[in-house]
């Protein structure tokens, strides 16, 4: 894809091997940038296989035959011709990986992140994170802070995709209270609070994946996440 010019110049078929549906082959055949439609068409295939092992009834659907769309929101959901998958979807993608959660309870919120591990200046978490959390922060040890500060940012976006509402809520309404480490299943804790949503429950789980750290945060029930990985 990234040989094909900005416009998809030479790229001739409805679809790209049969893994995208026409309208998502049209939307990406709009995007310029070779890192954008890379990362945008990973994100759709990882949510299909995802799709594919865990809903009922999907395992023989061909990938064309699905589409992952928007809503006005930006929140991710899927859908067939005839139908709206009745599922709870997140996507999430950084620096050459792809993620995804599904779940089959559609009564909770939950919403998956991928952050590359890097560190910022003091000055980024002062703007983005709670006092309490600059303070937390201040607390590791400076080879650990980078990634401390990658989950907790990471958290607060899994937050922020579970209510259907993305950076347009200010990041300090969620915070980060404590990050508990990895138990025997490979996922750790992050206990939150979330402002104005003080009477719902809600869950972060958090485990390291390379160089990157995945975030998942739940709200309404409590679960567990399964993953899966499919290369």
């Amino acid at each position: 894809m990234d040989e094909a010019g900005p416009e998809g110049a030479g790229l001739i078929s409805d679809s790209v091997d049969g893994r995208l549906s026409v309208e998502e082959w049209n939307r990406l055949r709009q995007m310029r940038f070779p890192k954008r439609r890379s990362e945008w068409l990973s994100g759709r295939l990882a949510a299909k296989k995802l799709i594919a092992m865990c809903v009922p009834g999907m395992e023989n659907v061909p990938f064309a035959k699905i589409t992952i769309a928007n809503s006005a929101t930006g929140a991710p959901y899927a859908r067939t011709a005839d139908k709206i998958l009745p599922i709870q979807l997140s996507i999430s993608h950084r620096e050459g990986w792809a993620a995804a959660s599904v779940s089959l309870n559609t009564g909770i919120g939950q919403g998956i992140d991928l952050e590359w591990v890097e560190d910022h200046p003091l000055s980024f978490y002062e703007d983005f994170f709670t006092t309490d959390e600059v303070r937390t922060l201040k607390n590791y040890a400076a080879e650990q802070r980078a990634w401390a500060g990658s989950l907790m940012w990471s958290a607060k976006e899994a937050v922020l995709k579970a209510l259907g509402q993305g950076l347009s809520v200010d990041t300090r309404a969620v915070e980060v209270l404590h990050i508990a480490e990895n138990p025997m299943d490979g996922w750790g804790n992050v206990e939150l609070r979330v402002a104005n949503f003080n009477e719902e429950r809600w869950f972060g789980f958090w485990r390291n994946q390379g160089q990157h750290v995945l975030t998942l945060a739940v709200r309404g029930a409590k679960t567990r996440p399964e993953i899966k990985q499919a290369g």
